[in-house]
């Protein structure tokens, strides 16, 4: 269900809870953990409670009546900043092994024991508070795992291979809305590719002169030759970060 909540959200106090950064949080998973699981809370959002004196303001209309969230509702605000300080709560005496962003937890350990020692604590504090997991999406005891759009093992680091196909399937861009998607796709990959901003450069010169002095989308063969050279780094082995 989607309810338009931009009147609320626009008069809402921002929560200032800082979102973990995710180029910090992949480096930090790269460090060369053996063994890694990654728990997908069930509906996070619709397992943290909304106080009673705040349940009216979340009021929507549909044919059947009128009615009230008795939870965090998807597009409210400050829900993602919420559910990200009661989960940072929650696991606090966890933070050397585990990591939370938003419904996302990973456990990370350099070994069998350790990693068993390790989630046990996760989970009893999670079950202590009720949570619920998706059993379709969680992994255990795993030695690579896709997270954030990043696969990560011992080894390192690297953008995920459904990732990598959706970017080499691009076509050449026509228009400059094709040339912001290709840019876009390989933004959190960039630090994989050495040179980046420079081989990307031409392509931000087309982009930044038809947008701002919005002359007709001009791409040439230098910016072809670009194109290319950056799909090819991308399927370049080694491809990981360290």
């Amino acid at each position: 269900m989607v309810v338009d909540y931009k009147k609320l959200n626009n008069i809402t106090i921002k929560d200032n809870h800082p979102l973990p950064n995710m180029k910090q949080a992949i480096q930090l998973l790269g460090g060369g953990y053996k063994f890694l699981s990654k728990l997908d809370m069930k509906s996070g959002f619709c397992q943290i409670p909304i106080k009673e004196e705040d349940k009216f303001k979340t009021a929507f209309i549909t044919p059947d009546g009128l009615f009230e969230w008795n939870v965090l509702a998807q597009n409210l605000k400050n829900s993602p900043p919420s559910f990200q300080q009661v989960m940072t709560d929650i696991l606090s005496t966890s933070r050397q092994f585990s990591l939370v962003y938003i419904n996302d937890i990973v456990v990370y350990s350099r070994s069998f024991e350790e990693h068993l020692n390790h989630l046990t604590q996760v989970l009893s504090a999670l079950f202590k508070h009720n949570f619920q997991f998706n059993s379709i999406k969680y992994s255990i005891f795993h030695q690579q795992i896709d997270y954030l759009s990043h696969t990560i093992s011992e080894h390192g680091v690297k953008p995920t291979n459904e990732k990598i196909q959706a970017i080499i399937k691009l076509r050449q861009p026509t228009k400059l809305a094709e040339a912001n998607k290709f840019l876009g796709a390989l933004s959190c990959y960039r630090k994989f590719i050495p040179k980046f901003a420079t081989i990307a450069a031409l392509i931000h010169a087309v982009k930044n002169l038809t947008k701002i002095n919005r002359h007709k989308f001009e791409w040439g063969a230098s910016q072809s030759q670009m194109f290319s050279q950056l799909k090819q780094l991308l399927i370049t082995s080694p491809l990981f970060l360290d």
